[in-house]
């Protein structure tokens, strides 16, 4: 889908919808769906993401059961699987395992409700729960991740020479503790470990009393640690033992990680997928939080939006202890163009930008926050100008640069385009800017592209109640209070009530 100029989402606050997505996602990879997530012009895939995210809404809104979509990043451990002289810790294939039972538990659990959910199940599609892959990992690892010692013989007996080394060092060890501690030449905590050997604690006026290897002193030099001359051999032999054992499970880690490269591909299918479902359920829940629907899609491009709110200002209208007033608008092939007048901060604006935003959430697969019968066609462009955007460095005024924009807009609109221009015509003469944007309005129409605009111009009223393929809209003002109604009013055209709100 094109979309110009490149700015478009942003200035439709399209970002801020996402940041609520995204917020209600926990793994990376469903954040980067989020951060992918784009409106898109082919009919079927708009369909599809509607309904995975309809189905998705049913289950969460009506408590219905679905295995938890909680499982760890592994991009880094996927990224080692690549390489072929990398070795995978205990942690990191542990949590290979846990994607792979979470994607085989909600694989089996899609698989036997297919007719339930039948979009759900098509993002496991050709996905299987691999039973090989998670007992290869069982027969090596214990849950957290510690090399079991039934891994290999050469482990058990490496385990078992130093479980006899700690506990021969063990009793000289405390045998020492006693004899200088009887002695008084002990700290109170008597021990500590330098340099992975156990030392005793011993005052500095003492540390020459002892038979045995001076390893350092604590920062204040009141403390040395010792280690007795008769435990030199003995922690030898730990260490010795420790480092066979620690060759043998690095041996075993190696061999294991050689074995999971085969199962890459399908560890990176159950993240994407599982990335996915979590996205798609983080969609169905903020759908929740708006009030959302699945509109009904029109393969002729007409629009009809009853009741629609700006998901932005609902939000921001909630925590504000605010009511939001929803907003009725169509839009169809004999009137295509909608003039949209009023007075200054009557809502004229969050009108057009309420249906752009309304869009560009649909066709980016998402629910809407209106009434269910609303209609929304597919558009393959949507033109923008919306704010200023006068630019020192290209030296372009508010009015030049939105004459690049209608520029754009000419050569390159038709009746797949649909367009929004907001106070159209200002920045220049009122009268001469008046008559440009009525030919370029009048062009815009021959192109049989839809659109919204606003304005305060009444040759544009006008041009919109005699042509066939316009007709205006109001922002609603009540005359006693002196205020906005931000009510849109379809069918006539309305006063800017200049004199009044001054």
């Amino acid at each position: 889908m094109k979309y110009y100029p490149e700015n478009t989402l942003q200035r439709f606050e399209f970002p801020k919808v996402l940041a609520q997505i995204e917020k209600r996602c926990n793994s990376e990879r469903a954040k980067r769906y989020v951060e992918e997530l784009r409106p898109v012009a082919q009919v079927d895939s708009i369909i599809r993401f509607l309904e995975e995210t309809t189905e998705a809404k049913s289950i969460a809104e009506n408590g219905l059961y679905f295995p938890e979509i909680t499982f760890p990043n592994i991009s880094r451990e996927l990224g080692m699987l690549g390489v072929d002289n990398a070795v995978l810790d205990g942690q990191q294939i542990i949590k290979l395992r846990k994607v792979a039972e979470v994607a085989a538990t909600v694989i089996r659990f899609l698989g036997e409700k297919k007719e339930l959910y039948p979009r759900l199940r098509g993002i496991v599609e050709g996905l299987y729960a691999s039973k090989d892959l998670i007992a290869l990992i069982d027969e090596v690892l214990e849950p957290n991740g510690f090399v079991k010692t039934s891994a290999s013989k050469e482990l058990g007996k490496a385990r078992k020479a130093l479980a006899e080394a700690k506990q021969k060092a063990n009793k000289a060890f405390e045998a020492a503790v006693r004899k200088y501690k009887k002695l008084g030449w002990l700290r109170d905590y008597e021990e500590s470990i330098y340099n992975d050997r156990r030392v005793l604690a011993v005052t500095a006026e003492n540390k020459r009393k002892i038979d045995g290897t001076l390893h350092g002193h604590s920062e204040s030099g009141n403390t040395s640690f010792v280690e007795p001359g008769n435990l030199v051999n003995l922690n030898n032999d730990v260490a010795e033992s420790r480092q066979w054992e620690q060759r043998e499970e690095y041996r075993i880690l190696r061999e294991l990680t050689q074995n999971l490269r085969s199962y890459k591909a399908i560890l990176e299918s159950y993240e994407n997928a599982l990335g996915f479902l979590e996205f798609t359920f983080a969609k169905a829940r903020y759908a929740m939080h708006i009030d959302a629907v699945k509109p009904i899609l029109s393969r002729e491009k007409d629009v009809e939006l009853v009741q629609a709110y700006h998901p932005v200002l609902l939000e921001q209208n909630r925590n504000e202890g605010k009511s939001t007033i929803p907003m009725d608008l169509a839009l169809d092939h004999k009137n295509r163009i909608l003039v949209i007048s009023g007075p200054n901060a009557g809502g004229k604006s969050v009108s057009l930008k309420t249906f752009g935003l309304l869009q560009i959430m649909f066709q980016s697969g998402m629910l809407i926050p209106a009434e269910g019968h609303s209609r929304m066609g597919v558009f393959r462009q949507i033109f923008v100008d919306i704010g200023d955007d006068q630019s020192i460095a290209y030296e372009l005024s508010t009015y030049s640069s939105r004459l690049v924009k209608m520029k754009h807009f000419l050569f390159h609109a038709n009746k797949n385009t649909l367009f929004f221009i907001d106070e159209f015509g200002t920045g220049s003469d009122p009268e001469l800017g008046g008559a440009i944007a009525e030919t370029i309005l009048e062009e815009m129409g021959k192109s049989k592209a839809f659109g919204v605009i606003t304005t305060h111009y009444a040759n544009l009223k006008i041009l919109a109640e005699n042509s066939p393929m316009m007709l205006n809209g109001c922002m609603l003002f009540d005359e006693e209070t002196l205020l906005p109604k931000y009510k849109l009013d379809i069918g006539q055209a309305g006063s800017s009530y200049t004199f009044e709100v001054a």
